[in-house]
């Protein structure tokens, strides 16, 4: 505390406890007061989310298109799924800027799953499947008409 407090304190030694006390307090608060800059609580902005829109394109490999292919977009957090129609394609739209795992479904093909990045504004996502192949088909034993086993196989 300063020497003017204390030179302060000093004429009023004839006040009362209270008067004292509170001559303290007020003191304190005009220093604490003084110190401390006083900061307006700043209005929180919206947060801004940046989004895309995705336009999906599925083909086989001859680059006919796969119509009822599903696709979707995960991220852990978000999920977007569309289905594609006759001429192989659908779109997502809003989707949150970032990485997605990418999984497409149709029947007869195999499923692929690739890692996709949406970026702000508009994106085309070409996606080419592999048709699924029956293994073990042929062989096997012959029968003749009379139901007897050929053993000439």
């Amino acid at each position: 505390m300063t020497d003017d407090y204390w030179n302060d304190l000093n004429l009023v030694q004839k006040w009362s406890k209270k008067q004292r006390y509170n001559y303290i307090l007020t003191y304190l608060h005009s220093q604490i007061d003084s110190e401390t800059p006083k900061e307006e609580p700043k209005e929180k902005e919206p947060e801004v989310i940046k989004t895309g829109n995705v336009a999906v394109h599925v083909t086989d490999s001859e680059d006919e298109p796969i119509k009822d292919a599903v696709v979707t977009l995960n991220d852990n957090t978000n999920e977007f799924t569309c289905t594609t129609g006759s001429a192989g394609g659908c779109t997502m739209s809003n989707v949150p800027v970032g990485t997605y795992e990418c999984t497409t479904e149709a029947e007869g093909y195999i499923t692929s799953i690739d890692d996709y990045t949406v970026a702000e504004g508009d994106n085309t996502l070409e996606i080419v499947l592999d048709e699924e192949t029956v293994e073990g088909s042929g062989g096997g034993m012959v029968m003749d008409g009379d139901d007897d086993v050929d053993d000439d196989f």
